[in-house]
């Protein structure tokens, strides 16, 4: 069973793209097929799993989740 740790620096709430270090994981350990969990060690954080979102989708997430737009905090 392949395993790793991916470590992301953040700046306090937000979204933050990890992506290309899963994709890279799941590439480099050469498993064509199965399962891949993400275990998010922090009791307020939450994994949101969105395919293919556009620009404005992830604006309005930011909104959401943070009260945060492209420009920067609404509150």
């Amino acid at each position: 069973m392949a395993q790793t740790v991916i470590t992301i620096s953040t700046k306090g709430q937000g979204l933050y793209e990890f992506t290309a270090e899963a994709d890279g994981f799941v590439r480099a350990s050469g498993v064509a097929e199965g399962l891949l969990t993400v275990f998010v060690r922090h009791t307020s954080a939450s994994l949101i799993i969105q395919e293919n979102a556009g620009e404005s989708h992830l604006a309005n997430k930011r909104l959401f989740c943070c009260g945060k737009s492209i420009l920067g905090v609404l509150r």
